[in-house]
């Protein structure tokens, strides 16, 4: 059986949401029951934990390519993940061919959530920032903007179901919403499946006795995923819980009001984890002048802000001890025995990749030496007299030559890092 995943971001573990769950559900396919699942999307996410095999975008021009790529393969499944993304160009390439077409949707439909409460706060708190001049147009003809959106986005979700075998939703709720949005007769195509875990191994009742009452919520900082919902419950049962605290662990344009919202709410138990942005920043610098010789120097700090460190989940928490050379730490800071507060899992449980985790997010703490030269002025009267110049000057600078950090996170690791040093003459007649 040879089954073809569609999103705009390619799959990934680490990134949670639907790209884990098309990696997730294409490496169980893989392995029990020999599936041959190839994998398309937009672009690469920087992370790029998986190959595509194909790039595909909303463009008339990449008709012929997924067709052709379709034919090639004798793809016999396709799972869109999107159900509004390169609708007409996936119908148009698979016009004849044996193969099924299901859309899955991993998420609150737009119907079950018509909120022009919610749709208007997107547009004042977030997407007015990001492109003014449009958006304030549309916040002008907001009412008139929403009903021409909400019929154009319906036409569509009509237009998939009739041109998709079966069309998966996360909760019977969204199938009675959906027959009912769009006067469907037919509703045979129309299943649920609900979120499913993607986790494959799970701690012991024993392991569990040592845990911290923290109750996390892991998330893009985005309107959609509706964090402030989340506060509004906490408000309520913060009293109830005793001593168990909230962690909101992710970043986005949300944040600012969340932490709004905390304060308003006067919730005492809720931390924020993996905030990037620093509380303070700038630049300062240095210059010295001795005899013929200059020296600037130019300074970076950042403080306040945090960083997720990546290096030590590659190579030490993950490390490959089969295959690659490894961190010391690999065996001196891993847990060992009952009792023990160490930073990493226990050696035993390597082949369980860690997920994103507050384990390994920093503060970061940064003062970075951004850029030096020194110069060195040849002496007027001489080259006056010996050289008919007026100025002769060499130099040397470099730059991010030294970097003092409280994270402790080695660089050039998957390229090589280089340090370069230039050197100028300087002559004027």
């Amino acid at each position: 059986m040879n089954i073809l995943f569609i999103d705009n971001l390619e799959p990934n573990p680490l990134l949670g949401g639907i790209s884990r769950v098309i990696s997730c559900l294409a490496s169980s396919l893989k392995e029990n029951y020999g599936f041959v699942v190839s994998h398309a999307a937009e672009k690469f996410d920087k992370h790029k934990q998986t190959e595509l095999d194909i790039i595909l975008k909303d463009d008339q021009s990449y008709i012929p390519i997924l067709r052709q790529f379709l034919i090639n393969k004798d793809i016999d499944i396709i799972v869109n993940m999107r159900p509004t993304y390169c609708v007409g160009i996936i119908n148009k390439a698979k016009a004849d061919l044996k193969c099924k077409y299901i859309i899955e949707y991993h998420n609150t439909p737009f119907y079950a959530r018509k909120d022009k409460k919610f749709a208007f706060k997107r547009l004042l708190r977030y997407d007015i920032k990001q492109e003014p001049f449009r958006y304030s147009i549309k916040l002008l003809l907001f009412p008139l903007w929403y009903h021409l959106s909400y019929l154009r986005v319906s036409k569509l979700w009509k237009r998939n179901y009739i041109n998709a075998d079966k069309y998966i939703l996360l909760s019977n709720n969204y199938i009675d919403d959906f027959v009912n949005e769009f006067n469907i007769i037919d509703a045979s195509k129309l299943l649920a499946i609900n979120n499913p875990l993607s986790y494959k191994e799970f701690l012991p009742i024993s392991r569990l006795q040592n845990k911290q009452k923290r109750v996390l919520i892991v998330s893009r900082l985005w309107n959609y995923k509706r964090i402030d919902m989340s506060l509004e419950i906490w408000k309520l049962i913060e009293e109830q819980v005793g001593d168990w605290e909230l962690r909101i662990i992710g970043d986005g344009p949300e944040e600012e009001y969340l932490r709004r919202l905390v304060c308003r709410y006067n919730l005492k138990r809720v931390v924020f984890v993996g905030n990037t942005e620093p509380k303070c920043s700038g630049a300062f610098g240095l210059n010295l002048s001795y005899k013929n010789w200059t020296l600037f120097a130019s300074f970076l700090y950042e403080w306040g802000g945090q960083e997720y460190n990546q290096t030590l989940v590659n190579n030490v928490e993950n490390a490959d001890l089969v295959n690659k050379n490894v961190d010391l730490r690999v065996l001196t800071d891993r847990w060992k025995k009952p009792g023990d507060i160490a930073q990493f899992k226990d050696i035993k449980d390597r082949g369980m990749t860690t997920l994103p985790t507050s384990r390994f997010v920093q503060d970061k703490a940064l003062v970075r030496l951004n850029s030096l030269n020194v110069s060195y002025d040849f002496n007027r009267d001489w080259i006056k007299k010996h050289l008919r110049m007026n100025l002769l000057r060499l130099e040397a600078s470099t730059s991010d030559l030294i970097n003092w950090s409280s994270i402790k996170q080695e660089r050039g690791l998957s390229y090589p890092r280089s340090w370069k040093v230039e050197f100028s003459l300087k002559a004027q007649f």
